[in-house]
């Protein structure tokens, strides 16, 4: 089942305007099996929140019960033994200072796809530059020599590079 159809058949449940776009394709069939499960013992409650936090499914209710969180605990512990991209057995892995659950080709994907998403600090044609109205402490790394900007948080989006234009007009 694909996000959209997941959606679809269980958006009764979720309250939250970000669905579950937070959700790889690895752990897409948990949190389908974990909302069918979850669908007759919810009653009037909602999930506000599914999410992955330190390489495991998170899910937040608005009024919990004690039969669902048993639910999601046990996805909770599925999803720490589940590749987030490709849904093959793994295990949560630090990549770059972040918990996450990957397999052992994923994690070497993801390390060789990242490589160039951090620069050294100590390199003389490295700027670093604070632009809080981007992220909260949203640092920036400019490199002078090749004229490109890189994010030091990795989840920044691109739509904010007009904000780091206008930041740097003003000063």
């Amino acid at each position: 089942m694909n996000r959209d159809e997941i959606l679809k058949q269980y958006q009764d449940l979720i309250d939250s305007p970000y669905g579950i776009d937070g959700i790889t394709t690895g752990w897409l069939p948990l949190v389908s099996d974990l909302l069918a499960e979850l669908k007759p013992v919810l009653g009037d409650s909602k999930i506000i929140s599914i999410k992955e936090k330190f390489g495991e499914l998170r899910v937040y209710l608005d009024t919990p019960n004690e039969e669902a969180c048993k639910i999601i605990d046990r996805y909770t512990e599925k999803s720490s033994k589940t590749c987030e991209y490709c849904g093959a057995e793994a295990s949560v892995k630090n990549l770059d200072c972040w918990l996450v659950c990957l397999c052992d080709p994923c994690l070497k994907f993801q390390k060789e796809s990242r490589c160039d998403m951090f620069m050294d600090e100590t390199d003389p044609d490295i700027t670093m530059i604070e632009i809080p109205q981007i992220y909260d402490g949203g640092l920036f790394y400019y490199n002078t020599r090749t004229k490109r900007w890189k994010p030091r948080i990795l989840d920044l989006c691109v739509t904010h590079i007009s904000t780091i234009h206008e930041f740097l007009k003003s000063q």
